[in-house]
Order: C-alpha cells, then structure tokens, then sequence
C-alpha cells in the first residue's frame, strides 16, 4: 500500500507550483483522479467543483511509495474549513487511514500564520495533539504538517511569489539584470521600487505574455537547475516538506 500525503494550499498558483516542484525533486508522475481509493474520492467529491471537473482542483502525483494530492481550497479559511470536514468524521477518517493517508501537509502564507492557525483549529474542535516542530500529531493516527511560505529579506512579501521571484532571478539573470536597472532609476526618480509581489507580474508579463500567472510558473519550473532548487529548500520551509517526502 503507498502512502497517501494530502497537501491543500491556497490557489491555483500554489498547487501548480507545488506540483512543478514535487515532481521535479521526487521524479513522481502525474496520475488521473480514478486513481485515488474511494475513501479519499467520496470525501474530495463534496466539493462541487472537484466532482464536477477534478483537473480544475486537484494535481495528483505518484511514486513508487507515495501518492500526493495536492487541493487548491480557494484561501487559506477554506484550507481550515475542508481540513476541519475531513477531520470531524471520524468513521471516514478511519477508512482514509487505512487506505494509506498518513499525513495532511497545510501550506499557507508566512502573514497566517499557518502552524498557531490550526493549532487553534484543532482546540476548538477538541483534538488533543501532540506539538512537534510544525508538525502536529493527532491520537497517534495521523499527523498535520504546518509550513508557512515566503522568504526573509527586502523585497519579501511572506507569500508564494518569493518563491517565484527567488527562482526566477536565478533562472533568468539577464532578465533580472534589465529589472534592476530599471528599478534603480524608477527609485531615483519617484521613490518606488517592487515587492516580490510585483516582480512576478514583471517576470510573468515578460516571459509567458499574457498566458498568465499559472503558465509561468509552469515554463519557470521546467528544466530548472537543481541545486538552485535545493537552495531555495534550504532557506525556507519547504526543507521540511521535501524531509517528509523523502523518508
């Protein structure tokens, strides 16, 4: 039986990121929604808009020992609201972990405060729990990993697109060049320069056009150089998402 890892992040960008990456550094590969136990398919089938078009939420990645599945819950309440109706059944939750599921991974914005936010979930829903280091481990089932995202330095925003911008200055330095000039003289003139926040757009605008956000992300992950990756992990908490992975 693999193990079942179910991650729920913020949006579409997120899981298209996540998905990208894990991929990458775990050389998984991507499998359709028939591929779940009914377990896990009765429960994402709630969602409407899961029924009703899996691809439109989901991205599902598999190994030879694990499956991810990586939900896209809309905001980081709705993550708190489907992490609390998975966790309230507790016939359902059973039949889930005997089926495989080892580990729900909740991955949100640095300014959620992500690990204080469901610790405070999981008292009000009267869990005992167990506190270590972000994880969160739950009558010896199953555990709740917390990891916030964003990056600690000036132009950090404590969200996803410090990621993004991490990768892409490293991944395109000529463009990175232009946009540091420009903002140079865009601080000289007018006082302003750009948050990590506003580089993507700049990053996105200038390599994929008017594809959108998704699509960069897409082109920006692809054939990207591995150890820049492994800096990134190193300098955020995704080392402890890719540790779990990797046990």
């Amino acid at each position: 039986m693999k193990t079942i890892y179910l991650i729920f992040v913020e949006g579409l960008t997120d899981r298209i990121f996540y998905y990208k990456l894990l991929s990458t550094i775990l050389n998984l590969e991507p499998k359709r929604y028939e591929v779940l136990p009914s377990s896990l398919k009765e429960f994402l089938d709630r969602f409407p808009s899961v029924k009703v078009n899996p691809r439109s939420k989901l991205s599902i990645i598999e190994g030879e020992q694990v499956l991810i599945v990586i939900m896209d819950c809309g905001g980081f309440n709705k993550i708190k609201i489907t992490l609390r109706m998975l966790l309230k059944e507790h016939d359902k939750l059973d039949q889930l972990l005997g089926d495989g599921l080892k580990y729900i991974i909740v991955i949100g914005d640095r300014d959620k405060s992500p690990l204080e936010s469901i610790k405070g979930l999981l008292g009000s829903m009267g869990y005992k729990f167990f506190v270590e280091g972000n994880v969160l481990r739950l009558n010896n089932k199953i555990k709740v990993l917390c990891l916030s995202q964003g990056l600690m330095y000036n132009r950090a925003t404590d969200q996803l697109e410090d990621y993004i911008v991490y990768l892409a200055e490293r991944k395109h330095a000529d463009i990175a060049l232009a946009i540091n000039k420009f903002e140079e003289e865009l601080r000289k003139s007018i006082g302003i320069g750009f948050d990590s926040k506003r580089l993507s757009l700049i990053y996105s605008a200038i390599i994929v056009g008017k594809e959108g956000m998704a699509r960069f992300i897409e082109k920006l992950m692809d054939n990207i150089n591995r150890e820049v990756i492994d800096d990134l992990m190193e300098e955020s908490d995704l080392i402890y998402l890719l540790n779990l992975l990797r046990r």
